[in-house]
């Protein structure tokens, strides 16, 4: 097979891993966002903020995700949430 100016496999192949690997990374971050908004724990904390949207609960499940996804801990994020939803009428001093 000749393979023209450009056309080099390693390239044709990293490009088609590149795709593989977006889908598969796609595919997980849906199935954690399934398990983050089935869990207990999340149901738990949106059941404590009675009358919040459920964009705005979706909003906190995809930043829960992202922030897995990163390592990062979700403690802040969670607190944020509380501050304005559950715990509104609380000043943070």
């Amino acid at each position: 097979m000749f393979m023209g100016r450009g056309q080099r496999k390693p390239d044709t192949i990293a490009i088609e891993l590149d795709h593989v690997t977006d889908v598969l990374v796609r595919k997980k971050k849906f199935e954690l966002l399934r398990e983050i908004r089935s869990s207990f724990y999340f149901e738990e904390l949106i059941r404590l903020a009675q009358g919040v949207d459920i964009a705005t609960n979706d909003r906190l499940a995809h930043a829960i995700m992202d922030a897995k996804w990163q390592n990062m801990p979700v403690g802040p994020i969670i607190e944020r949430y509380a501050q304005k939803y559950i715990y509104p009428h609380r000043k943070k001093n």
